[in-house]
């Protein structure tokens, strides 16, 4: 696949840049869009790799470019990990809303269940997805 070598690449970059770990990042980006297959809500054309804004109801978040989309992801990520943030968070992620509020932060993997998705077995679907993908 054409898209996979620069999207592991902006993946690794941005998720050193952030401090986060490119592997669970990128096993949360093939979960969210279905191996690149998407068939969701959100379209490739978008390059929202995890599904930003897909709960908002008001529509969903478009990237200009895969770099941008994967710096969002990332962003988004790191705003869930860190409540400070690094400098230049947020910029490229629109649910970027501050510090955070009942839906707390995140420490491990397994805190994303119930946080980033609504659903109870969303980082067991993370982990296991990461399996899959030989990390």
């Amino acid at each position: 696949m054409a898209l996979a070598r620069p999207l592991a690449g902006y993946y690794v970059e941005w998720a050193r840049h952030y401090g986060l770990r490119a592997d669970v990042l990128w096993a949360q980006m093939a979960l969210e869009t279905g191996d690149l297959a998407y068939g969701g809500q959100v379209r490739p054309s978008q390059n929202n790799f995890c599904g930003l804004k897909t709960t908002d109801g008001g529509g969903f978040a478009s990237f200009p470019s895969v770099e941008a989309g994967v710096k969002a992801h990332v962003e988004h990520m790191a705003w869930y990990a860190n409540p400070e943030c690094v400098p230049g968070c947020g910029e490229n992620d629109p649910r970027h809303l501050g510090p955070h509020g009942s839906n707390g932060w995140v420490e491990v993997v397994a805190d994303l269940s119930g946080k980033w998705s609504t659903s109870e077995r969303y980082a067991e679907n993370l982990v296991a997805r990461a399996g899959t993908l030989g990390l």
